[in-house]
């Protein structure tokens, strides 16, 4: 039954890349073997055909996803790069309060970039870091890519939010950071 049963569905579906299967003793299945796609040329083509995988986007976040201070007080904040490798260009932005919160300097991370260059316009409450390398950024998961020192002015609440940043590969190509934001509390 099971041999008729295969012939019936070989036959409804007429295949010429694959010989039709033997017949078979009843009761006794019958192997077939898928086609394989092929090229001009003979060549399999099934693996070319699959998609790779696509890489994880660049992340830009910051260490901790809230920061405590006193008012006056100087504290650090780290901001974080994952999925950053062969990065040339990393143009950072960080949006800030400026009625609570004071930029002081911006130093180089773990990152070890080939330039880097920090500077922050209080009025406006935005900070920015210019991050590059010649070849292109190492592998490197959750490095510390600049140390930002702030200071707070008065209590309340402050929102650190990156600027949707647009990072240049070696090779030329543009990619979008997924960016987190964080928040300073000045007590």
């Amino acid at each position: 039954q099971m041999a008729e049963d295969l012939r019936a569905v070989a036959a409804a579906q007429p295949r010429t890349d694959v010989p039709a299967p033997t017949a078979a003793a009843p009761g006794v299945p019958v192997a077939v073997t898928p086609p394989v796609a092929t090229d001009a040329a003979g060549a399999d083509t099934l693996a070319k055909a699959e998609p790779e995988p696509a890489a994880a986007p660049p992340v830009l976040s910051f260490s901790e996803p809230v920061y405590e201070a006193a008012g006056g007080q100087n504290f650090e904040i780290r901001l974080v790069g994952s999925n950053l490798a062969g990065a040339a260009s990393v143009p950072i932005e960080i949006l800030y309060n400026p009625q609570l919160l004071s930029y002081l300097r911006g130093d180089r991370g773990e990152a070890l970039a080939d330039s880097f260059n920090a500077t922050a316009d209080a009025s406006r409450g935005v900070i920015q870091i210019q991050l590059g390398w010649k070849k292109g950024a190492p592998a490197m998961d959750n490095a510390v890519l600049a140390r930002v020192v702030l200071s707070g002015q008065r209590p309340g609440i402050s929102y650190l939010v990156y600027r949707a940043a647009a990072i240049t590969t070696a090779d030329g190509q543009t990619v979008n950071a997924q960016v987190r934001a964080s928040r300073v509390v000045i007590k």
